[in-house]
């Protein structure tokens, strides 16, 4: 408005007026005085002007403050996404306690309260729509996905079957994107027809596609590359025309920010962002650090960081809450009554199998970038390394007379396949089978077949190999759409394994090697990680429901296999698990006790952090 003044010469002050006819009046003087005044005047604001317009731009204040939840609804702790901010920056919508289960709740940042939202009861990895008055959300028995009204009313179902909750996001055209076991998924209007936008590459080693993020502009989305190691994770673009997918970069969840970069994690917990091209697609420019390490689930779940960017330029994410990054080995009976054997563990915990005697367990470790092979006397003993430096090694098995620990191993990127050492560490890492498409595998207990997995879910299938012939691999179920994590009970009869044939994991029972006479389906409501007990009269696996439990189904093999009952143990929430290969539980000789790991309980709560007007801050980083 000042600057306006200054070039309008017919301006005038209120009461100027007045003024100019009190001087008309006034004697010489002061009418000489008049110029005088009036030039020293111009020259003073000539000179403001100046000096106003050499100023440099001062920048938005850049807020940091810690967003207070109530003590009646406090961020849930669990694997997955945690919470979404609306576009305009002004509420967050999160994971919350709820009747018996979790809801979802909203909380403006100009409020101190929280407010249930209706009809999101059971509801996991929110997003939110651009207008942000609906929210997107799934839950699992059986695997949906929802919308509903921030402001109450019922929920609509979008999309059903084989729903994986890795977050989601709304097209500018409306459209929604969600995650399903086989890719990216869009459907333009609820109930409507679903378009496959992704396709797990079996070959890059693919285990889901999540954390979808369309661009403003609409033409491609970006999204995360799930892989089986957490650190093997990439940051992809896909183009919505051509589905064209272009890795990126490796990482762990990106957001698009208006500033034109992408803000990203990696797999230690730090995030970051970097320049991106919306329309090239490319990134240009330096990495930017943002937080040394953001709130994330854990080793149980994706390991996805808790974050979030509004189109406005608001940040939020989490810190505190998180284990120091050892684990627990435990024993756990089958009432679920868990008994700690090592409290923690150096590195992530993964795969496990007990020796023949039940007094020893040969685990898979990851420290750094690799994961290792380590067998533990549970007596107190030592702990040794079995597999190689230098190679990634996972799926542990022991032979009949507990001497030998064969894994899968990629033999440092060289010469991938099955591997077997002495359990004391003796001797030396010798091949078994060398093949480059295995992903896990062990021998028969009379040592006559191998059977073998190549590939992960959801294209992986199984195979057999005699080991004493020199004959090529043979298919052990028709392949259909994936078979994985095979089992062989103890007399070597019968082979337990999970397939998706029916649009969900469920776990069968088939004669072995005759896998083509008969299958009789032991788990209902879907079954992940079989396992035999050693006396071959029950059959162990965990429940793909929200909260997964651990079943034991007796079974009778004459004069036909059968399932006799089915038996719930206990709650596997909290626990390591898998559903790609091998298992990351084991059970006692006399069945009585099952070996689990975990995580520690968290230190604390898990605290929201939030900054206001961040982008200033982001282009200040990005200037050179």
């Amino acid at each position: 408005a000042f600057a306006e003044a200054l070039s309008n010469a017919t301006y005038a002050l209120p009461g100027s007026t007045i003024a100019a006819q009190a001087a008309s009046r006034s004697g010489w003087k002061e009418r000489a005085a008049v110029p005088l005044a009036t030039t020293a005047a111009l020259l003073l604001v000539a000179a403001l002007w100046g000096w106003l317009r050499s100023r440099p731009e001062v920048s938005a204040l850049v807020t940091r403050v810690q967003l207070a939840l109530p003590d009646s609804a406090p961020l849930n702790q669990q694997a997955g996404n945690l919470f979404s901010i609306t576009e305009d920056g002004t509420k967050i919508v999160y994971v919350g306690p709820g009747s018996g289960d979790i809801d979802l709740w909203v909380r403006p940042i100009d409020a101190l309260a929280a407010t249930r939202i209706p009809g999101t009861n059971g509801g996991d990895s929110p997003f939110l729509s651009p207008d942000g008055e609906s929210v997107a959300f799934y839950r699992s028995s059986p695997s949906q996905l929802f919308t509903a009204s921030l402001r109450g009313g019922p929920r609509q179902m979008v999309a059903s079957d084989s729903m994986v909750a890795l977050a989601g996001d709304w097209g500018p055209d409306g459209s929604i994107y969600f995650s399903r076991s086989g890719g990216l998924r869009r459907v333009a209007t609820a109930g409507g027809a679903v378009e496959e936008v992704t396709r797990l590459d079996s070959a890059r080693g693919d285990v889901s596609h999540g954390w979808v993020d369309v661009l403003p502009n609409g033409k491609a989305a970006i999204f995360t590359i799930r892989r089986a190691q957490r650190d093997a994770n990439d940051i992809a673009v896909v183009d919505l025309r051509s589905h064209e997918v272009r890795v990126l970069f490796r990482g762990m969840v990106a957001r698009y920010a208006a500033t034109g970069h992408l803000v990203y994690s990696v797999a230690d917990g730090g995030l970051f962002a970097i320049g991106f091209d919306a329309n090239a697609l490319t990134t240009h420019g330096t990495v930017i650090p943002i937080v040394a390490e953001v709130g994330r689930g854990g080793a149980v779940s994706a390991g996805e960081p808790h974050f979030a960017v509004s189109r406005t330029g608001t940040l939020l994410y989490g810190i505190g809450g998180t284990s120091a990054g050892s684990e627990q080995l435990l024993w756990v009976d089958r009432s679920g009554r868990p008994e700690v054997i090592v409290s923690a563990f150096d590195g992530i915990l993964g795969t496990l199998a007990l020796s023949p005697d039940g007094k020893r367990v040969a685990i898979s470790v990851r420290n750094a970038n690799d994961w290792q092979i380590w067998t533990k006397d549970l007596n107190g003993g030592p702990t040794g390394k079995v597999s190689m430096d230098g190679a990634s090694s996972s799926g542990p098995s022991w032979s009949v007379d507990g001497n030998f620990v064969m894994f899968r191993s990629n033999g440092g990127g060289t010469a991938n396949g099955l591997y077997r050492r002495r359990a004391d560490g003796s001797l030396g890492v010798e091949p078994v089978f060398l093949n480059k498409a295995i992903t896990s595998g062990f021998q028969s207990a009379d040592g006559a077949w191998a059977v073998l997995q190549e590939g992960v879910f959801p294209a992986a299938h199984l195979y057999a190999r005699r080991m004493q012939r020199d004959t090529a691999t043979a298919p052990l179920v028709t392949p259909s759409k994936s078979e994985f994590s095979p089992r062989l009970s103890p007399d070597g009869r019968w082979l337990a394994y999970v397939s998706v044939e029916s649009e969900r994991p469920e776990v069968y029972v088939s004669p072995f090697p005759n896998t083509s006479v008969s299958r009789t389906q032991i788990s209902v409501n879907g079954g992940l990680e079989p396992l035999w007990a050693r006396s071959g009269r029950e059959l162990f696996y965990s429940t793909t429901t929200d909260v997964s439990e651990l079943i034991a189904a007796q079974v009778e093999t004459a004069p036909a296999f059968r399932v006799v009952k089915r038996i719930t143990l206990f709650s596997r929430e909290g626990y390591n698990g898998s559903f790609i290969g091998a298992s990351y539980y084991d059970v006692t000789p006399d069945g009585r006790r099952f070996i689990m790991s975990r995580e520690p309980k968290q230190t604390g709560s898990e605290r929201l952090v939030l900054v206001l007007n961040w982008f200033a801050e982001l282009r200040s980083a990005a200037k050179p």
